[in-house]
């Protein structure tokens, strides 16, 4: 059939005509009073508690409005506010914070009439200003079906809108970020810390984030959460990665970067800082040193840790027997690289004409570093006297240990002994005055590493003897 173009202009204008004033006759007809229905159904079973039912029946009614392109900003404000009311007595509080602000932001709607919403925390939070009461809005007008041949080519135009706005391009999402609870975060030596990660925006599909070090101190590690997966239904909750710092020789809080790493997505770095529960001080191998009258004897120093820079370290006679002085090893020096040899120092005592046991004190002292006290001892040789020594039977020189550890000594010469005393780092632990000499020692109470087992022997007349191992410790 052909037609004028007079013909053609005519239906045109009609479906003009239609399309204007009957387009939301057509509409209502379709939906609108279901609508209003349902969203007050939805209303009876928020206030009843029936949570899960109102949710899915507001999701289905904001779904129906936006898939049929329906200007009612009202209602879909209504539902927002109401989905979110649902999400906070559910205990979701960031979601329920997003709906509210949709529903007073986008759709200008703070309140829904017969739901009590007033006594809601986070809705007093988000929402303010004048209520908006459901119903207050100008409701559709239902007008009567005159013209037939013009709603359905309305209709027409409807469905073709329709069309266009859903072949219409979507509004690009934002790129999702990493939040994390902190940037800088602290990690005890021998222990963990935790920090929480999220996304800053809901993915189009799921993500795979890796959590590894990638620089710095390498006693710092991802303990666990190194791989973590966020969902579009969980990125908007916390996940937990803890770090560990593990124990070492230093006395430096080591730090280094742990990163957060994920396709598409920007990198996120952390700064882990260790702290370090390492406390440097001196370690001998004796703390009393017997010279004989006339000639030399030594002790030996080392460090406990591995110091940050080179070490300074002066031995000087303080107090006591100007008789005694320290020969040699005055003045040391201990490096990263030499901080666990031993040095010698080397004491005498010269010819005198008393019979005393004379004593003197002799200090070991740097910079950054707690003094420590050797007692220097003469054995005087005008008196005759008698001779004692001790040894370490058990355990060995440089063996492990662990839990109970019995410290056993044997004591020879011609004194008659007194006492003898077992120290550990030189702290008294224990004190027996009768063969077999023994110790038990508790290892537990001790850090993890290295430990100076020393006992000393007196005599009943004061003189005394020395003996001194390293063992270490482990759990």
């Amino acid at each position: 059939m052909i037609y004028s173009r007079n013909f053609i202009k005519l239906i045109s204008l009609l479906v003009l005509i239609a399309f204007a004033f009957y387009s939301d006759i057509f509409v209502y007809s379709q939906s609108g009073g279901d609508i209003v229905n349902q969203f007050q159904m939805a209303k009876e079973e928020y206030q009843k508690g029936q949570y899960v039912s109102a949710k899915t029946r507001v999701e289905r009614i904001i779904g129906t409005i936006k898939g049929q392109g329906q200007d009612k900003k009202d209602i879909l404000g209504s539902c927002y506010l109401l989905l979110g009311a649902i999400y906070e007595e559910n205990g979701e509080q960031l979601l329920a914070e997003e709906n509210y602000r949709r529903a007073k932001e986008e759709y200008g709607v703070e309140s829904i009439e017969g739901a009590a919403l007033e006594n809601l925390i986070v809705y007093k939070k988000i929402i303010k200003g004048e209520r908006i009461i459901v119903g207050e809005g100008k409701k559709p007008e239902t007008k009567k079906k005159k013209f037939p041949v013009l709603l359905a080519i309305g209709g027409v135009v409807v469905v073709v809108a329709a069309v266009i706005l859903l072949t219409k391009k979507k509004k690009t999402s934002p790129i999702p970020e990493f939040v994390i609870s902190t940037d800088n975060l602290n990690v005890p030596e021998g222990g963990t810390a935790e920090f929480n990660v999220r996304l800053s925006a809901k993915p189009s599909s799921d993500i795979s984030v890796t959590v590894t070090r990638v620089s710095g101190d390498t006693d710092i590690n991802v303990q666990s959460g190194s791989s973590l997966t966020f969902t579009t239904f969980n990125w908007i909750q916390n996940q937990t990665v803890t770090l560990a710092a593990n124990e070492d020789v230093d006395t430096s809080n080591g730090s280094a970067t742990i990163r957060m790493s994920a396709s598409g997505l920007q990198n996120k770095d952390l700064t882990a800082t260790e702290q370090d529960n390492d406390v440097l001080r001196f370690v001998t191998d004796k703390d009393i040193v017997n010279i004989p009258e006339g000639e030399t004897n030594f002790f030996t120093i080392k460090l406990s840790n591995q110091p940050a820079a080179d070490v300074q370290v002066a031995v000087t006679w303080i107090s006591g027997d100007t008789d005694i002085s320290v020969q040699s090893g005055g003045s040391l020096t201990f490096t990263a690289s030499n901080w666990n040899i031993y040095q010698t120092v080397m004491l005498r005592a010269v010819e005198d004409a008393d019979t005393t046991n004379d004593r003197a004190v002799i200090r070991i002292s740097a910079a950054g570093i707690q003094d420590k006290d050797i007692t220097a001892i003469e054995d005087d040789n005008d008196n005759g006297g008698c001779t004692i020594s001790i040894t370490i039977t058990s355990p060995l020189a440089n063996e492990t240990v662990s839990g109970i550890v019995p410290i056993q000594a044997a004591v020879t010469g011609n004194c008659i002994v007194d006492r003898v005393e077992f120290y550990i780092d030189s702290v008294l632990k224990g004190t027996d005055t009768s063969e077999p000499y023994s110790c038990d020692w508790d290892t537990a109470t001790d850090f993890v590493g290295p430990h100076t087992l020393r006992v000393v022997a007196y005599s009943a007349t004061g003189k005394n003897n020395v003996s001194q191992i390293t063992v270490t410790v482990t759990r």
